[in-house]
C-alpha cells in the first residue's frame, strides 16, 4: 500500500511580513487564508516546523508530494524556492523518502513545468504528481510526459497520479450518470496502471451536492447521505482484478475497442471496453472455458466454442479470465493511432 502525504501550508506565525507586509494587509488584498497556499513563510522558523511536523508521521511514511495545484498560486521560481527547502528538511528527516512536485504536465518551454525546471525546482527530486483528469486517460501524453520530464531533469522520474477521476453531475451542461462515472473512472485506472504509474490517488472525498450543475461537488465515491455509489465498486474491482499484477499489452480487434492484457496470480486476464458503442467481439482465449467478471464484479463462468467466445462491449469494462498464454502471446504496448479513430474530447489549443 502506498500512502501519498502531500507537504503544503504553513502555520499563520510563519507569515513573512518582510516581504509580504502585514498579514492584515496582505489578506486585505489577496483574501483571507491565501496566504498559506501562495506566499513563501520564514525560511528557518518553517524549516525547523516541518521538520517537527515530519516527525509525527510513522516511520513508514515515505512517500510526498509537494503543494496541490500550485501554478495557479504561486509563480514558478517561489514554488521552486518552497520545494527546495522542503527537499532539504525531508532529505535530512526521512532519508530515502521519495519526493516531488505537484507539476501541471505542460510540456511547452515557455509553461510551468519548464520554468520550475528551469528555476532549480525539479532538484534531487524522485517522482512528480500529476492529476490528470480526463473522461479516460490519454495514454500517449503520459508516455511523452515521462520522456519529456527526464529530457529536462537528466534522469529518470517516476510519475505519481495524486489525484484523477470522474464525476456524476446530475443536471446541467456537465450531466453525467454515476454509471458512466464509474465506468470512466475503471477505464482510466485500467490506463494509468498499464502506464507504470507508481500511485492511483483518485479524487473519491468532498461529495457535498451544493450544486446539481456544478460538477465539483459530485467528485466523491460515497454520496453524502453517506450510500456507496458504483464508482466504489467498480473501483474496487478494478484493483482486485489488475493490482499486483503485470500489464502485458494491448490485443487488436478493430477500432473502437479497448483491450488491455494483464498477468495475475498466475492467470491472464483480459480487460474489454469501448468508449460507449456497442459493439461485439470475438475473443480466441485458447481455454475450455473462461470466468467473464463485469465492471461491478459478478463473476460467471462460460464454455467455449472451441476456444471461442462472443461479448457485447460497452463503455463498462468486461474482464475476461483464464485466457490460454497463446491467447494474449500478441498483446503490445504499441498505441495504434486506429484504435480510437474519433478523438474523445476536442482538441484544446492554449
Amino acid at each position: 500500500l502506498i500512502s501519498t502525504v502531500k507537504i503544503e501550508r504553513f502555520p499563520k506565525e510563519l507569515f513573512d511580513e518582510a516581504r509580504y507586509g502585514t498579514l492584515a494587509e496582505y489578506e486585505a488584498k489577496f483574501g483571507r487564508g491565501s496566504w498559506t497556499l501562495k506566499t513563501l513563510p520564514r525560511e528557518a522558523e518553517y524549516k525547523q516546523w516541518l521538520a517537527e511536523e515530519l516527525a509525527m508521521l510513522p516511520a513508514n511514511q515515505t512517500v510526498f508530494e509537494i503543494w496541490n495545484e500550485p501554478w495557479d498560486k504561486m509563480s514558478p521560481e517561489d514554488f521552486s524556492t518552497i520545494s527546495k527547502w522542503i527537499r532539504e528538511v525531508v532529505a535530512k528527516e526521512r532519508p530515502g523518502a521519495r519526493l516531488g512536485p505537484n507539476l501541471r504536465g505542460d510540456m511547452s518551454d515557455y509553461g510551468y513545468d519548464a520554468k520550475v525546471v528551469a528555476a532549480g525546482g525539479m532538484a534531487g527530486m524522485d517522482i512528480v504528481c500529476l492529476h490528470p483528469y480526463g473522461v479516460s486517460e490519454d495514454r500517449a501524453f503520459l508516455r511523452a510526459y515521462k520522456k519529456w520530464i527526464a529530457e529536462k531533469t537528466g534522469r529518470e522520474i517516476d510519475i505519481y497520479i495524486t489525484e484523477y477521476g470522474s464525476h456524476s453531475c446530475p443536471a446541467g451542461p456537465a450531466k453525467r450518470t454515476e454509471l458512466d462515472q464509474a465506468g470512466n473512472v475503471a477505464r482510466q485506472s485500467l490506463s494509468l496502471y498499464a502506464e507504470d504509474a507508481k500511485a492511483l490517488v483518485p479524487h473519491w472525498l468532498g461529495q457535498s451536492e451544493n450544486n446539481p450543475t456544478y460538477h465539483e461537488d459530485w467528485y466523491g465515491y460515497i454520496r453524502k447521505n453517506q450510500q456507496p455509489k458504483p464508482v466504489l465498486i467498480a473501483h474496487a474491482n478494478a484493483a482486485r482484478m489488475i493490482d499486483g499484477g503485470k500489464y502485458l499489452g494491448d490485443l487488436w480487434y478493430g477500432p473502437g475497442i479497448g483491450a488491455m492484457a494483464y498477468r495475475k496470480d498466475g492467470e491472464n486476464r483480459l480487460a474489454l471496453f469501448t468508449r460507449g458503442e456497442s459493439l461485439k467481439v470475438v475473443v480466441d482465449t485458447g481455454a475450455a472455458d473462461v470466468a467473464v467478471t463485469d465492471m461491478f464484479g459478478h463473476e460467471r463462468r462460460v464454455a467455449t466454442d472451441n476456444g471461442k467466445i462472443e461479448l457485447s462491449l460497452d463503455a463498462y469494462v468486461t474482464y475476461v479470465c483464464g485466457l490460454s498464454d497463446a491467447a494474449v502471446a500478441g498483446a503490445t504496448s504499441e498505441l495504434r493511432a486506429d484504435r480510437w479513430p474519433k478523438p474523445e474530447k476536442p482538441v484544446r489549443n492554449v
